[in-house]
């Protein structure tokens, strides 16, 4: 699949609120979790939006040196779909070529390049609007969304994410991949001690 036909939105948005801080400066692997997801993204060479929301000029400033758009959602706090739309948009607005796009999260620190490859392959394999990742008994994200789904991803409101699409089609659009990886996802002190944990184990 032509790079430039594909296209990731990663969600750096939320408050932070559980952890009391933002996620996103979080330090792995010498580095800010932001910095580290920004360049699994980048490193697919597909274009790339980054959604900022809370403490954007802070969180900002960690990619001011990465080729990613970023994008500024001042209505953060209505829930996830905000963001969402705001990425869809800009996304849109600068490929408007766009094939299909992969919504990722700023607090998986573990999907890594092959988990995002596997999903762009699985879509080009299957030509299934929704490529979704499987773990833990669920589906979510990462997922890849053809352009057949762009219209009710930019139809989302509140706090309604991805995964309410991932679940509406799970019977008939969807397609999962086995992605463990994307288990974690750092939302609280705890969380951060497992990872670190993971970390020393690797």
């Amino acid at each position: 699949m032509n790079c430039q036909k594909l296209g990731i939105i990663l969600l750096a948005a939320g408050g932070s609120r559980r952890l009391g801080s933002p996620k996103q400066l979080i330090s792995y692997e010498g580095t800010s979790l932001i910095r580290h997801v920004a360049v699994t993204a980048l490193t697919t060479e597909f274009p790339t939006v980054v959604v900022l929301g809370a403490s954007a000029e802070k969180i900002g400033r960690e990619l001011n040196d990465f080729a990613v758009e970023r994008v500024e959602n001042t209505d953060w706090r209505k829930g996830i779909s905000t963001s969402i739309v705001k990425g869809v948009g800009a996304l849109r607005k600068s490929h408007p070529d766009l094939e299909a796009l992969i919504i990722m999260l700023c607090d998986q620190p573990r999907v890594d390049l092959q988990t995002i490859t596997r999903l762009a392959d699985t879509y080009k394999q299957t030509g299934m609007p929704i490529v979704a990742c499987k773990y833990n008994g669920t589906a979510g994200v990462p997922a890849l969304f053809g352009y057949e789904m762009f219209g009710e991803l930019l139809a989302l409101e509140g706090d309604t994410g991805a995964k309410f699409l991932i679940e509406k089609y799970r019977d008939s659009l969807v397609t999962l991949i086995n992605a463990p990886e994307a288990a974690l996802d750092v939302d609280t002190e705890r969380d951060i001690r497992l990872l670190n944990r993971m970390k020393a184990a690797a």
